[in-house]
């Protein structure tokens, strides 16, 4: 729902969801169903994009290519105009704001558009806290301050 103010944006699909044709699918996506819900929120109470809309045979993003996401992404954000967004794993906070989740996260950024500037909050894909659970307390200390800065 792009009215709702949060616009929440992944890297790019991952081959499970290229099969299921839809973002955050599988195992990932109750992961990201539980933490929409910690913070009373739901897939219908989100905006979600990918930086690519396609799945790249590396499964990463780099150089131009990277560069060229984060230009069409940056529009797309300005289109939304989103009151939130949310930066989801390494990959987008670095296409977006040049800086990987550990030196993003925990504080809010700007990011620029052409419709004006958008508060901005990086934390952990779902992906990666399936892969590092211990991370699970930063990406939970992300939610919080997500929650905080939609209600205020």
């Amino acid at each position: 729902d792009p009215a709702s103010g949060l616009m929440i944006l992944a890297d790019m699909p991952s081959g499970e969801d290229c099969a299921a044709g839809t973002l955050l699918s599988g195992e990932t996506g109750r992961l990201f169903d539980r933490m929409l819900a910690a913070i009373g929120r739901d897939r219908n109470s989100i905006y979600l994009a990918a930086l690519s809309c396609l799945r790249s045979p590396s499964g990463r993003l780099a150089g131009a290519e990277q560069q060229q996401c984060a230009t069409l992404a940056r529009h797309h954000v300005g289109l939304a105009a989103p009151r939130v967004l949310l930066l989801l794993g390494d990959n987008t906070a670095k296409a977006m704001l040049g800086l990987a989740v550990a030196q993003g996260r925990g504080r809010w950024h700007e990011i620029a558009t052409h419709a004006g500037p958008v508060k901005a909050l990086v934390t952990l894909a779902p992906a990666q806290l399936l892969e590092r659970p211990k991370f699970k307390a930063h990406a939970w200390a992300d939610l919080q301050m997500l929650a905080e800065g939609l209600s205020g």
